[in-house]
């Protein structure tokens, strides 16, 4: 862990303070239930922009779910099934820089097999060219991934982020790539904070951070995950918060090296049951 990440976590952490004392929600939008479809897979149906990749599908038993030309197969016990809405651009009149994003197409996973979490577990998928229309440092963001999925073991102070959100990156464990069909990308565990504060179990997530071949089409998964080693939240006294505060550079370092010692499959859910879902992703043009 760098001394450098610590520098831009607290940059963060003023300029949000600065701007808005909310915190990136906790709560999925209204949404469309979509009822699962028990079958172990759908026909693969793509275009020449979203051909496969070389790489083998993976045989994932579960449920397989679709809406809004996104399929992908729940691995059994992960969750019951799934939600999906086409989410507007947003329509305020001055709406925070973090809420602007362009209409893109979200599923929440329902009967999440972790619940009363700060992040609720999604997939999502956002239009490349439109995002970077409205925020152009998206364009960099596409670029350092491009850079992490041809070497992920690139030494980074934080790894690519979409949506954008109102907090900094604190941590990031357990990087790996992972392929789905028609694209790359990799996923990482991490806790972002407007704020000092432990890395904890309820606000921990598994994120994909994927582009399909052609870089049209940008695919998210953030799904809520656990540790033994971890505490269950991030509450501290006065006197523990302001002992911890001096120490935090420390502190994440040596959890950063702790955590990527464990096994993937000592987190709950497991990080290889995670992985199945993300390979199965398979997107149909067009999305909406």
């Amino acid at each position: 862990m760098k001394s450098f990440r610590y520098n831009c976590l607290w940059m963060c952490l003023l300029l949000c303070l600065a701007a808005c004392t909310s915190t990136p929600t906790t709560l999925p939008p209204t949404t469309t239930e979509v009822i699962p479809t028990p079958t172990d897979a759908l026909p693969t149906a793509t275009t020449e922009a979203l051909a496969p990749t070389a790489t083998p599908q993976p045989t994932t038993s579960g449920v397989t779910v679709n809406f809004g030309g996104i399929t992908f197969v729940i691995p059994e016990g992960l969750a019951t099934g799934i939600s999906g809405e086409i989410v507007p651009p947003a329509d305020e009149p001055e709406p925070p820089y973090w809420a602007v994003h362009p209409a893109y197409t979200e599923i929440t996973l329902t009967g999440y097999q972790r619940a009363s979490t700060f992040h609720y577990p999604r997939v999502a998928v956002y239009p490349v060219a439109e995002y970077i229309a409205i925020h152009p440092e998206v364009e960099q963001t596409v670029a350092t991934l491009q850079s992490l999925i041809a070497d992920p073991t690139l030494d980074l102070p934080t790894l690519p982020m979409i949506p954008i959100w109102n907090a900094a990156q604190m941590l990031y464990v357990q990087v790996a790539p992972v392929s789905f069909e028609g694209g790359r990308g990799v996923r990482y565990l991490a806790q972002y904070g407007q704020a000092v504060q432990p890395i904890n179990n309820q606000e921990l997530f598994y994120t994909f951070q994927g582009l399909t071949n052609d870089s049209a089409y940008y695919v998210v998964a953030v799904l809520p995950v656990s540790h033994p080693s971890l505490p269950a939240d991030f509450h501290l006294s006065l006197a523990e918060y302001t002992a911890f505060e001096q120490q935090f550079e420390p502190y994440l370092q040596d959890l950063t090296l702790a955590l990527n010692a464990e096994t993937p499959d000592s987190f709950s859910p497991g990080l290889h049951t995670l992985d199945a879902l993300v390979q199965t992703i398979t997107l149909v043009a067009p999305l909406r």
